[in-house]
């Protein structure tokens, strides 16, 4: 809900009060013409289920060129060979083979890398990453953080990370907002959030995690 928020695709009447600051814009309410500008080109966007994501009558170069496709003008930096370079930046093992691949063809983990590479095709600022770890196991789930932290390192890349796992969200992130029934309750520096938790429902989050990586927090 957080992320179609911020990408304009909740319907009219959805929102009844708030800000949305972008670039130092508030675009909360914007034409659907300035959101249709910023979705892929300057917010690219991981949904949840990369398995859904994909159309699976089409090849996953083609849907990765396809995501450019709503900006013309930059269209022509995502061709078929950039296309692959795009695969081999995200981590997956021969990127010529998997951009022939159907996405039927490809296991869970890879399909959520070729996610991310459709997602950061036009290199947008921001990433809205909508639990991206979910249904991967631990292996894949620790591989495909350390693609996004990997990815915000090279880029400057800002990452809203989407997620209930708050041991995750602790190892990624430097700053961590707690929602409620869609309210902020809490929000800081992860390690003040983590190491003293003000709102009983955060303590009760950081309480239900024995294991918090305290020490591998990000910085």
């Amino acid at each position: 809900m957080f992320a179609r928020t911020v990408l304009g695709l909740l319907p009219p009447g959805a929102i009844a009060t708030g800000r949305i600051r972008f670039e130092g814009q508030d675009i909360l309410g914007s034409a659907e013409s300035t959101y249709r500008a910023l979705r892929g080109n300057r917010i690219g966007y991981v949904p949840q289920d990369p398995v859904a994501a994909f159309n699976p009558t089409l090849r996953v170069a083609a849907q990765i060129r396809e995501s450019a496709a709503f900006h013309p003008r930059r269209a022509v930096e995502v061709c078929a060979p950039q296309a692959v370079e795009m695969l081999r930046s995200v981590g997956l093992s021969e990127p010529e083979r998997r951009a022939r691949q159907y996405p039927h063809e490809m296991s869970g983990g890879m399909l959520q890398r070729a996610l991310i590479a459709a997602a950061v095709s036009l290199r947008p600022s921001l990433l809205l990453a909508d639990e991206p770890t979910t249904g991967l196991d631990v292996t894949t789930q620790a591989e495909i953080t350390n693609l996004l932290r990997s990815l915000q390192a090279r880029s400057g890349l800002a990452i809203l990370f989407i997620s209930h796992d708050i041991a995750l969200v602790s190892a990624i992130s430097s700053r961590i907002v707690v929602l409620l029934n869609g309210e902020v309750i809490e929000h800081g520096d992860t390690r003040q959030v983590i190491g003293s938790p003000v709102h009983e429902y955060t303590r009760a989050l950081v309480g239900a995690t024995p294991t918090l990586p305290l020490k591998g927090m990000a910085r």
